[in-house]
């Protein structure tokens, strides 16, 4: 299960982040364009071309809004991100952090909120683990443009409290369908989606798979996911989160 999440999360393990400012605006007119047709546009594209690039997801932004498509949103503003962490300089982690706290609150929706909180939290405890602050005594700490000048602990609070809010209403997630979310995963994951069928699950799997664990920790968040799923048509996810804790149990700093 270790690469379940692995493009969903490359934004959490990039350390410089960079967006590129569009100076160019789309005549495209989006609202007879099917969003399927757009996105193949996007990917289509050549992406090393930010710009350009930048000027397809502002097309099926703008058509977002105006349909109010939340799932829609958050996979422009995910796709934003990776775009610019992979193919422009001019944007830093501060920068990035504030577009996806921004980003958050075009949404009142909690379960995508709650996306948008474990996307910080995680890239911010990444940071933490990294060593990606400075050891002084920290100044702004809610101003995510002076992140440089965090103290090491301050990082990790704020992680904590991004991660916090994300977990407090975590179950608000299962009742996204992993399957409308394919731009998330590698292909080579597709066969664990049995495993985990909703978002719920896939965060759950991140934790398990990616961050340190610890029994005190990780027990009770798979304990919520076995409940989520108790039913006897799904035992084997049951199983598999139950092989899971068990490992956690008896190896907890692996």
């Amino acid at each position: 299960m270790k690469d379940i999440m692995k493009k969903f999360f490359l934004l959490s393990i990039c350390i410089i982040l960079s967006f590129g400012l569009r100076a160019q605006v789309s005549n495209q007119d989006t609202t007879t364009v099917s969003y399927k047709a757009l996105w193949k546009q996007y990917v289509n594209s050549n992406r090393a071309k930010v710009q350009s690039a930048n000027i397809l997801l502002d097309d099926i932004e703008r058509k977002a809004l105006q349909d109010s498509n939340t799932h829609q949103l958050f996979r422009v503003h995910y796709e934003r991100t990776i775009l610019n962490t992979q193919h422009n300089r001019n944007w830093d982690l501060g920068t990035c952090l504030q577009y996806l706290d921004s980003v958050k609150e075009l949404t009142t929706d909690t379960a995508y909120r709650c996306l948008y909180d474990y996307f910080i939290g995680t890239l911010l405890e990444q940071m933490y683990q990294f060593g990606g602050a400075s050891t002084a005594s920290s100044i702004g700490l809610s101003d995510f443009s002076k992140w440089k000048e965090w103290a090491q602990s301050d990082l990790y609070r704020m992680a904590q409290q991004y991660l916090q809010n994300c977990f407090n209403v975590l179950e608000n997630t299962a009742i996204l369908a992993t399957e409308d979310f394919s731009f998330l995963l590698e292909k080579t994951s597709r066969k664990y989606r049995n495993l985990r069928p909703t978002l719920f699950d896939l965060i759950v799997q991140h934790r398990i798979d990616n961050l340190p664990l610890s029994s005190q920790g990780f027990a009770p968040l798979i304990d919520r996911a076995i409940r989520k799923h108790d039913t006897t048509t799904e035992r084997n996810i049951i199983i598999d989160y139950a092989i899971a804790k068990n490992y956690i149990l008896h190896y907890p700093d692996n």
